[in-house]
Formats: C-alpha cells, sequence, structure tokens
C-alpha cells in the first residue's frame, strides 16, 4: 500500500519524492511498533524481556519459557526427590540416599510376603529407584566417586561383602533369584538373600555368590553357592547414560548347592551379573550401583555388609 503525506506538514525545503519511494516516517515507525509486538508475543516473553525498556518488563521471570529449570530435582508421581531449595553442592547426596535407602527399605519389606531386593516391588517404586540412581549417577560434588575418577575404579575399592538390595533386572524377576532354584525347587522355597563376596588384588581377583534359598525350615534352608574370576576396566563409558563407568566382568566357573555340582556355563540365570557397569560408587564407599552392560535399564544396587 502506499500512502500520501498531505503537502502542508511536509518541510518544503526538501526535494518533492515519489509515492513509490516516499514512505511517511510516523507510518515506519507504526509499522515497526506492530512488528515489533508480533515478535515479542511469538516469543513468549523471553526475548522481549532483554529488548523491552524495564518499565515494560515488571516480572521477567512470569515470562520464563521452562519453569521446570527452577527446580534441581524431578517429581515422581507426586513425591519430590529433592526439593528446589537445595543446592548443586554436597547437601544433595545426602537427602537422595535417604531417598533412595527409605525406597529400598520398602522394596525389602519381607514382612509383607514379597520377595526381598524388589523383586516383587510395584512399578511405582521402581520408578522412583530410577530416579534417584538418575540423580546419583549424574552428581558433579564428588560424592559420586565414579564420576570423579572418570570410571577409574579399582578392584581395591570394591574388595569386600555386598549384599544386593535390588534389581529391576528382568532375568532375575521371571526366575524369583539369581540361580532360579528360588521357584523351582519346590512352592515353599524362595529368594532369600544374595551375597556378593569380591577378593583379591589388581592382578588377581575371585568372585563369589551366595543365594539364600528359604524353605521355611531353618534346617531345610540351603545356599546355592557360584564362583569364578572377576576383573575391573575403569574410564570406559556406559552406552545408555553416556557417564563415566568401570565394566566389571565376572567369568563365573561353578554352581553349587547341597550335593549337587555344576559349570557354571550351563546356567543362563547367571547372565544378569556377567557383565555389569559400574555407574555409582559412595564416596564411603558403602553403596555402588551397576547397570547391565548389554541391558542397560536393568539396576543392580548393592550395600556393603559390616
Amino acid at each position: 500500500f502506499f500512502f500520501f503525506d498531505n503537502a502542508s506538514s511536509r518541510n518544503t525545503t526538501r526535494p518533492p519524492t515519489s509515492p513509490q519511494k516516499y514512505f511517511p516516517r510516523r507510518l515506519l515507525m507504526s509499522y515497526l511498533a506492530a512488528a515489533f509486538l508480533a515478535v515479542f508475543a511469538s516469543c513468549g516473553g523471553t526475548a522481549g524481556a532483554f529488548l523491552l525498556p524495564k518499565t515494560f518488563v515488571a516480572a521477567p521471570q512470569a515470562f520464563s519459557p521452562l519453569p521446570f529449570l527452577s527446580r534441581a530435582r524431578s517429581v515422581i508421581s507426586g513425591v519430590t526427590l529433592c526439593s528446589s531449595s537445595e543446592s548443586s553442592g554436597s547437601a544433595e547426596s545426602p537427602s537422595l540416599r535417604n531417598d533412595l535407602f527409605s525406597l529400598l527399605s520398602d522394596a525389602n519389606d519381607v514382612s509383607s510376603g514379597l520377595l526381598p531386593a524388589g523383586l516383587e516391588c510395584d512399578d511405582r517404586t521402581r520408578d522412583k529407584i530410577q530416579a534417584c540412581v538418575e540423580a546419583l549417577e549424574g552428581e558433579d560434588d564428588g560424592s559420586n566417586l565414579v564420576r570423579a575418577m572418570g570410571g577409574r575404579v579399582d578392584v581395591k575399592e570394591l574388595v569386600g561383602d555386598w549384599a544386593l538390595v535390588y534389581t529391576n533386572s528382568n532375568t532375575m524377576v521371571i526366575n524369583r533369584g539369581l540361580s532360579g532354584l528360588g521357584r523351582s525347587e519346590s512352592d515353599s522355597a524362595k529368594f532369600g538373600s544374595l551375597t556378593q563376596k569380591l577378593r583379591g588384588s589388581k592382578f588377581l581377583a575371585n568372585v563369589e555368590y551366595i543365594e539364600r534359598i528359604d524353605t521355611g525350615d531353618d534346617e531345610s534352608d540351603f545356599d546355592v553357592t557360584v564362583t569364578g574370576e572377576f576383573e575391573v576396566k575403569g574410564g570406559t563409558i556406559n552406552a545408555l547414560t553416556g557417564g563415566p563407568c568401570a565394566v566389571m566382568r565376572c567369568d563365573l566357573e561353578s554352581l553349587s548347592y547341597g550335593m549337587s555340582r555344576n559349570k557354571a556355563a550351563g546356567w543362563a540365570s547367571l547372565g544378569p551379573v556377567k557383565m555389569t557397569d559400574i555407574v555409582y560408587l559412595s564416596e564411603g564407599k558403602d553403596l555402588y550401583i551397576a547397570r547391565g552392560h548389554v541391558k542397560n535399564d536393568s539396576i543392580f544396587i548393592w550395600r556393603r555388609l559390616n
């Protein structure tokens, strides 16, 4: 559209301008203002907070396009794992650990008739534990030794006895334990606990898994013992999270219970513990978390025994 200015309002000393080239300054400013407002509206106010004069920006926070960024942790099913008032410093780790331990306590409440180590916990509890694990994995305050050391975890950091307090491994859930004997021996036999014993040094390391099978009678309860060797390769990257990890590889040799002696190679149920990625080791070295090396969504939480 072309507009003609009133000749009387022009500066008569200026040379005449053709309609095609002449555009009134007042109209031009109006168009620019309208265009600016349109851009401001489409940007949701964020760009406007930087471009508009301060008098137009009474409350810049009201225009935040990502209000959830003000929270340090996610809220899972209505339960806050870590409040937004907490800093990103070391205060977060104890809070996250407390949240995790509380959830693990529920997952190991055998008084409810469920199997320990989270083998029968509900999906809601699993989602919360998953959220805690992901938060602990990403700690940058030095509380996660795996992350702090770039995944370079030494065998000596892991030597000791560990109790499995949680897993969501599909194989172990289906088999109701590590060996599967908890569901196949008899209706009364069930998984009681799983202990991991790590011994050795950087050059020679032995592993022993002891699975307790409860039968309801102390005299009939028995242990399933799996033995072998293990090694830890540090400085690697977990395929799922992209974070640093240390790969634990277990070469299992034998499985025995009672008078039965078997080669571990014949027990497919042992697959989940043969190779795992250690993604978290607490500052006190009393808790470590591993993910399945192949099935990265499988989680194993081990707590050191006194």
